[in-house]
């Protein structure tokens, strides 16, 4: 018995263990897909009042079928912090298809008026691996 932790397959099968390295040595991990696109996200009613439901609207597009997790985050512009957020998880899309996204939020009434801004995210579809994080569309609330 070898002295490698228990294991014996090596030592007890040395043919079979060399064919196996042989195999799979020369295997590489396949490249990275490229990162989905997305339309810049949209608020409205365009003015949002506290208390009052609002729609954020965007869109994906995969360059390559896969399934992902689409995020909207309301975060307060001046200092980052989560407000609320949505998840539409589960979204299979095909290779070039581009699929529209809405949710509903509410800024609630005892948060500030001001500035507060969407963040677009696109995740693998076991939340594992960020695809894309966009910051990109800032909106008033009175």
């Amino acid at each position: 018995m070898a002295n490698n932790g228990g294991n014996t397959f090596v030592a007890e099968f040395p043919n079979a263990a060399a064919v196996f390295k042989n195999s799979y040595a020369g295997i590489t991990q396949p490249p990275p897909t490229s990162q989905p696109t997305t339309t810049k996200a949209t608020v409205s009613p365009t003015r949002v009042a506290r208390g009052q439901t609002f729609n954020v609207t965007g869109s994906v597009t995969p360059s390559s079928a896969r399934t992902v997790v689409v995020k909207y985050e309301i975060r307060n512009a001046g200092n980052s912090a989560l407000v609320t957020d949505r998840a539409c998880t589960a979204q299979v899309i095909t290779a070039g298809q581009t699929r529209s996204y809405m949710s509903a939020f509410v800024i609630p009434t005892s948060l500030g008026a001001g500035t507060y801004r969407v963040d677009t995210l696109v995740y693998t579809a076991d939340w594992s691996q960020t695809l894309l994080y966009r910051n990109d569309t800032t909106f008033t609330a009175n």
